[in-house]
């Protein structure tokens, strides 16, 4: 049991869900109030999450990594997968095993959730699901493409959290037009997070068969700074917050910027204690600015 906690990541993939999930279900809260929120709907989008990211996107991810050989070349600090693989926790092959269990738990919560609010589970579950196979596994293998994994897997499946919490908390309510952006910007800003967390594993990426082509890994491949990748994202965050009047937000993402830019990519292990100082900060940022 506890290799496969290890292997969900518990502390990113709680934090990545609870956030995108609070943030939903705040906007919610705004037009009606907390006491009326569905919030047996909320638990059942909440786990969908955990079990979807936690599991299923994280045993596709360290199955098809420690295939092509990023795993086995990483220094596995805080990146270069769970190391449940090569700490010999689990077998290589029990990563199917883990996908299956997640695609079980998976179908019987949005099977809940569908019977609560109907096809918009069926939606957000189709989202999830894409983004958390599809990020790793072939054909598309999306994590090994600049870029696109980030548009076409990490943002929808973020987005699609916070919106599915949303219409499970008020009980299938559309969302207003200027809703979908506090979930947007949350998306970017966790984005950012995962380009800082790639930059460790860069020399690991880009010896994998075939190379693993995080936005990162590329822009070093063209002898570009990676760590610009991670400071766009929040740069981007910054001037998003300034119209939107998110001062909190855009104070916190500046600073992560500038932390960004300042990183030795050499020091691994620093590395790594400032990875989980920056989620944990621009997460408790983001839910300074929803609630206030």
């Amino acid at each position: 049991m506890l290799a496969w906690l290890r292997l969900m990541r518990l502390f990113p993939t709680l934090t990545w869900v609870g956030v995108t999930t609070f943030v939903g279900v705040s906007i919610a809260a705004k037009h009606s109030s907390w006491a009326s929120l569905d919030y047996w709907a909320v638990f059942l989008v909440l786990n969908s999450g955990i079990v979807c990211h936690g599991l299923l996107a994280h045993s596709a991810n360290d199955y098809v990594d420690w295939n092509t050989g990023t795993d086995r070349n990483s220094p596995g600090l805080f990146s270069g997968g769970s190391r449940v693989i090569p700490e010999g926790y689990l077998a290589f092959d029990s990563m199917w095993n883990g996908m299956g269990v997640a695609s079980l738990l998976g179908l019987i919560l949005m099977a809940l959730l569908y019977l609560r609010i109907g096809s918009q589970a069926l939606l957000g579950g189709a989202i999830a699901v894409f983004a958390a196979l599809f990020y790793s596994l072939p054909p598309l293998m999306l994590a090994y493409h600049p870029v696109v994994a980030e548009w076409l897997a990490v943002v929808p499946a973020l987005v699609a959290c916070g919106w599915l919490a949303n219409v499970s908390a008020s009980g299938g309510q559309p969302l207003e037009a200027g809703d979908w952006l506090p979930m947007f910007i949350t998306a970017l800003v966790l984005v950012g997070h995962l380009m800082f967390h790639h930059l460790s594993d860069i020399e690991a990426d880009l010896t994998a068969t075939p190379p693993k082509f995080t936005t990162p890994a590329y822009f070093a491949a063209l002898k570009w700074d990676p760590r610009y990748v991670p400071a766009s994202y929040w740069l981007l965050v910054v001037a998003l917050s300034i119209f939107t009047r998110m001062y909190v937000l855009g104070i916190a993402c500046t600073i992560a910027t500038a932390i960004s830019l300042s990183v030795n990519l050499s020091h691994r292990r620093l590395l790594a204690q400032i990875d989980q100082v920056l989620l944990l900060g621009i997460s408790v940022a983001i839910i300074i600015e929803i609630l206030y």
